[in-house]
């Protein structure tokens, strides 16, 4: 890479042999080693090292002010030029996957992914500009009552990369995709109005009621790193528009750009244990279909269809709007009360789906040797079967036409989001050494996803988002904080002993986070996304308050309500084939079983019922206490002698994360991440929060 602005990176994957060493010290290092069955990884970081910068945002902006009569005018003017250095090296010094120990210790590999290694040069230099200009009006129509008006205008150019290294996918095209020219951008401009509203009105004209409200629409700069650095999704490397493989061989022809970057798969035989090495060749990025020309699967390596990141041609700016109601009442000159309402609607929220995916169900076939077309798997054999991914791929909607592509994740304005409060606020001032501020909210977060690019999942089932539009990961139901302040009385003595000191306290008390269950392994639903859920029987407050506590685990059909639920819902319906029924899944996979409650593999091939964000794990006690000293020692130099304790009553703070996790062997924890329902065989309680702790300090002023 030869631009001036990352010359310094020019040197750090250029060589298709990173692991020989040669002339190459930014790629020398452990690489990345997987070992299944709950081993540890091995090796730093799959999306480490990382270049990260210089990243720049010159601005330049001023506004002008007018009063005339009881009108006050302002406008102004916002120019902004904003500039993204970095890439994402993960994969630069090798990655190596094996299924166990045995395997490690003898070096064989992982069947579908051994080996790989990135090629190329992630490093990209992107820039866009935003201009923006507004006007508003603060009117004083009485004396008594105030409106504020205001229009701004934005645009926001789209995103460009210095040598054009940004790419998408695109179905009218010869290859698939498209790569970024200056005549192509890949979305096109939008221009953005967003108006504001606001008013307060003193109601009795003694400013002990205050009645205020206001409405606003604010447009979103999604970041740089959500198009370059997606870093994974759950089982699918799909990393950024700058690995989309335009310069690749694409099903044995050269792709139309001039995109080299990615991570080359290596089988077995390719790979060299030898002290001598190199441990990999030298490697040409390429993606195939996974269908031999004659039928039946194609040997490896050319059998590995890629996965790419892409952006909706139409894709806009994100916005929300926002809106709030309030009354304040001043009962004093030092203690005041607000009661409000707030609400916020996100609209074209950034999300990601996969318009590519797999038919559910596609995986659960098999493909007889020299046979197109995949069949389904016997009844006898699926209770053993492993998932066809070749089979997957063939059930894309585009493998026709694009046989060498997998999972196509695009960024699009598909998701939104709703939230809703009632606030309460009772403000104490400064009165007889005594001054607090207590606040209750009562409100609820509403939407599809819990994040929008890293680590964000896909929907569970890609052809409906709205079904994910449940609470957030973040919907606190009920929230109470109280800060208090208490100026001991002083008395003049010797050295200032008995005056200066102050007690602080903060507590604050929250209801319970929820938490979700996601199978991100075994793929029952069959269409390769590993989003899958397992349905749910019963009351959710079963799950509900686990904290350090499990929820029971029955291997196989040993628990006689979960094998009554199975067979009440294969009664009653039609499986998709025969076999792929909710007993045999349950036979495979087991159940949890509390209180009534069942958590119960879906039917091979079919999408699970529960909601997402279902379950509530415990809620927050925290008491934070200090002691405050001040001490004057001359005119110009004072002094703060402080004594702080954190969590004073020491209670576990647990909180659940945003997938909970299933073990086989039993204790379903909310606390863990990982979702393997058949895998992981312990599972951690998390706390969020040091137990107990004292700090000391002293600060001086001058």
């Amino acid at each position: 890479m030869a631009h001036p602005d990352y010359s310094y990176l020019a040197n750090l994957n250029t060589n298709t042999n990173p692991l020989s060493g040669v002339g190459l010290p930014s790629n020398c290092g452990f690489p990345n080693i997987t070992i299944s069955g709950g081993f540890s990884g091995l090796g730093c970081c799959g999306s480490f090292p990382k270049i990260q910068g210089p990243d720049t945002t010159a601005e330049f902006l001023d506004n002008v002010s007018y009063n005339r009569g009881r009108h006050s005018f302002k406008v102004g003017y916002e120019m902004r030029h904003l500039e993204y250095i970095g890439g994402t090296y993960g994969g630069s010094k090798g990655s190596f996957s094996f299924t166990n120990l045995t395997n490690f210790l003898t070096g064989t590999l992982n069947a579908s992914n051994g080996a790989s290694l990135l090629v190329g040069q992630p490093a990209r230099d992107i820039t866009e500009w935003g201009y923006a200009a507004f006007a508003q009006d603060d009117w004083r129509i009485t004396n008594r009552f105030t409106i504020n008006a205001g229009l701004r205008y934005e645009t926001v150019t789209p995103m460009h990369e210095a040598h054009d290294l940004l790419a998408r996918f695109d179905p009218t095209s010869a290859s698939g995709l498209v790569q970024e020219s200056p005549n192509s951008p890949l979305w096109q401009r939008h221009n953005n109005f967003s108006p504001r509203l606001g008013f307060a009105w003193d109601l009795g004209g003694n400013a002990k009621w205050v009645l205020r409200g206001g409405a606003s629409i604010i447009y979103v700069i999604e970041g740089y790193n959500a198009f370059v650095s997606q870093q994974g999704l759950a089982g699918i490397s799909v990393l950024g528009l700058n690995f989309d493989p335009t310069a690749a061989l694409l099903g044995g022809v050269p792709g139309p750009g001039t995109i080299t970057t990615g991570n080359v798969q290596f089988p077995q035989s390719q790979v060299n244990w030898t002290i001598a090495g190199p441990v990999l060749p030298s490697g040409a990025l390429r993606c195939d279909s996974p269908l031999a020309p004659g039928g039946g699967a194609a040997a490896a390596p050319n059998n590995k269809p890629c996965p790419i990141l892409s952006v909706s041609p139409d894709f806009n700016r994100p916005y929300a709007g926002a809106w709030n109601l309030s009354v304040q009442h001043a009962f004093s000159n030092n203690v005041s009360l607000q009661l409000a309402y707030v609400g916020t609607h996100g609209t074209g929220l950034m999300g990601l789906n996969d318009i590519n995916a797999p038919a559910a169900g596609s995986g659960w076939a098999t493909l007889p040797a020299g046979a197109t077309k995949c069949v389904p798997i016997a009844p006898a054999s699926i209770a053993a079967a492993s998932v066809n991914t070749t089979c997957e791929n063939m059930s894309r909607p585009y493998f026709s036409k694009f046989p060498y592509l997998s999972n196509i994740i695009q960024i699009s304005n598909q998701d939104v989001s709703n939230y809703n409060a009632l606030q309460a606020t009772l403000t104490g001032r400064p009165s007889h050494g005594l001054s607090y501020l207590v606040g209750y909210t009562f409100g609820h977060a509403l939407g599809e996803a819990d994040g929008d690019w890293n680590g964000s999942s896909l929907p569970r089932n890609p052809a409906s988002v709205r079904q994910d539009y449940a609470a957030t990961g973040n919907d606190v139901r009920h929230r109470m904080t109280m800060s208090l302040t208490y100026a001991l009385p002083g008395k003049k003595g010797f050295a200032q002993m008995l005056e200066g000191w102050r007690l602080n306290s903060v507590v604050n008390v929250q209801s319970a986070l929820p938490w979700n269950v996601s199978d991100a392994t075994n793929d029952i639903s069959g269409n390769g996304l590993k989003t899958d859920a397992w349905d749910f029987f019963g009351n959710p407050t079963a799950f509900d308050g686990m904290g350090p506590g499990s929820i029971p685990y029955f291997g196989g059909a040993s628990n006689t309500d979960c094998k009554a639920r199975a067979s009440a819902l294969d009664a009653g319906s039609t499986p998709l084939f025969p076999g792929y029924t909710f007993a045999n899944a349950l036979a495979r996979y087991g159940c949890y079983e509390q209180n009534g409650a069942i958590l119960l593999p879906p039917a091979f091939g079919t999408l699970a019922n529960v909601e997402r964000n279902l379950f509530r794990a415990i809620g927050l006690k925290l008491w934070d206490l200090s002691v405050t000293k001040d001490v004057k020692f001359s005119e110009r130099l004072s002094g703060q002698f402080r004594i702080e304790c954190f969590n004073v009553l020491n209670m576990t703070q647990y909180t659940p994360s945003v997938t909970g996790t299933m073990a086989a062997a039993g204790n379903f924890k909310f606390g863990s991440s990982g979702a393997t329902p058949d895998v992981q065989v312990s599972n951690p309680s998390v706390g969020s929060g040091a137990p107990r702790g004292f700090q000391m300090g002293l600060k001086l002023s001058f």
